[in-house]
């Protein structure tokens, strides 16, 4: 696979505002096995609701989803920097944390911190939920009935750790996603420093995969043939060219999707970064955990780390695994309960089913988007740029449908063997 660069598209917040007027609420729906049915989200954008129905509720860009064992719904609010929260019993929708404010989340109640837009919502394996800013630079913990959020990684401000730093001092920058394991720890996506690292049991962090190369800082860029990039002192980074390291190494990390059949640590991965990078280039875990699965954003397609191996592939997109498929912009990705492999083909504003080779569309019409239809079959119904998918351990699809200010669920998608 040759290398290529990437770049930045239109911004989350237009297209999230685009639907604000787009329809009064959803029709009843009953969840039927493969129906599409909104459970959360009347479709304009706002923050209104709270304490009512979840389907009559003002939602603003909601970009990612999360549903533990109990049914519980969570939900990320890009637009209005909150997570909110629907009980699996009578559908009421109240807000669980975030003030609506952009800005540095403090370790305080919940409803009075700041979050610079949400992307991140994951299990903690110990009953808390894992909240992740992108923005925020952080991520944060936030146990059932705490009184205030707990640090559990980043700082709150912009950097790159050291490998094997200390979890309580270690910087991020903009993390999109969190994977959490079993046997404890968590895989995290560093996605502006382009790496993939881990939470280790003993509460440290190591770099799984990524490189982050410095370029472009004095016309040379990319590396030249045969170039060996020079490492910068003090930082997991690297830069091309004839500049001083002090420099050089205050850059900003390029991305570039490069380095397929190579080594996990030589890779390379072209991610949204920056004030205006959207949520994106988020992680799956392959059965067995074996190896991880990332949506490759800004290239397209999806890579396969392969971490007994030590092996970066593409799985699919760019002509591999099914070459008759072309992804656009997919933002997120999930192994179901069944052991395939599912896509939040953003660009294409639909959900992709994808084993043995074969893929298929189990909700939204690929290359159409538009309003949703409630209670025809997923796979009629269009949607507008879903950025977050989810599954419950029953095998239920839940789709943040991000423009259209909504959420669905879809039954029976995923089902358990």
């Amino acid at each position: 696979m040759s290398p290529r660069v990437v770049w930045a598209t239109a911004s989350l917040w237009a297209l999230s505002c685009a639907a604000v007027d787009a329809a009064d609420g959803p029709a009843p729906c009953q969840p039927l096995a493969g129906v599409l049915c909104t459970v959360a989200g009347s479709a304009r954008a706002g923050q209104a609701g709270d304490g009512g129905p979840a389907t009559s509720a003002e939602l603003w860009a909601p970009v990612e989803v999360y549903v533990p064992a109990d049914g519980t719904l969570y939900i990320a609010e890009w637009g209005n920097n909150r997570v909110r929260v629907v009980a699996p019993g009578d559908g009421t929708i109240t807000t669980l944390a975030g003030n609506g404010t952009f800005g540095v989340t403090q370790l305080i109640a919940p409803l009075d911190a700041n979050l610079a837009h949400p992307a991140v919502l994951e299990g903690d394996g110990a009953g808390a939920l894992l909240i992740g800013a992108l923005h925020g630079h952080a991520v944060v913990r936030l146990e059932t009935g705490a009184e205030s959020l707990e640090a559990w990684l980043g700082t709150g401000a912009s950097g790159q750790a050291v490998d094997g730093a200390p979890v309580a001092t270690a910087p991020l920058n903009q993390p999109s996603s969190v994977r959490w394991l079993r046997e404890g720890g968590a895989f995290v996506m560093d996605a502006g420093n382009l790496q993939v690292r881990r939470v280790t049991p003993d509460g440290s962090l190591a770099l799984v995969a990524g490189v982050c190369r410095v370029e472009k800082v004095d016309g040379t860029w990319p590396c030249a043939d045969g170039e060996v990039p020079t490492a910068c002192p003090d930082t997991p980074r690297s830069y091309c060219g004839t500049a001083a390291p002090e420099v050089a190494c205050a850059g900003a990390c390029v991305p570039l999707s490069a380095g397929d059949d190579g080594p996990l640590r030589e890779a390379r991965f072209a991610c949204a970064r920056g004030i205006d990078a959207d949520p994106g280039c988020r992680l799956a875990v392959a059965p067995g955990g074996e190896a991880l699965y990332l949506a490759e954003t800004k290239a397209d397609r999806i890579r396969r780390l392969d971490l007994a191996a030590d092996r970066v592939t593409t799985a699919l997109g760019a002509g591999q695994g099914d070459p008759e498929v072309a992804l656009r912009a997919p933002s997120d990705a999930e192994v179901g309960p069944d052991g395939a492999l599912y896509v939040a083909d953003t660009g294409n504003s639909c959900v992709r089913r994808f084993a043995n080779g074969v893929t298929s569309t189990v909700a939204g019409r690929c290359g159409a988007g538009g309003l949703p239809r409630p209670g025809v079959p997923a796979p009629d119904s269009p949607l507008n740029r879903p950025y977050g998918i989810a599954f419950s351990p029953q095998g239920d699809l839940y789709i943040a449908d991000t423009a259209n200010n909504r959420i669905h669920r879809v039954v029976g998608v995923a089902p358990p063997p």
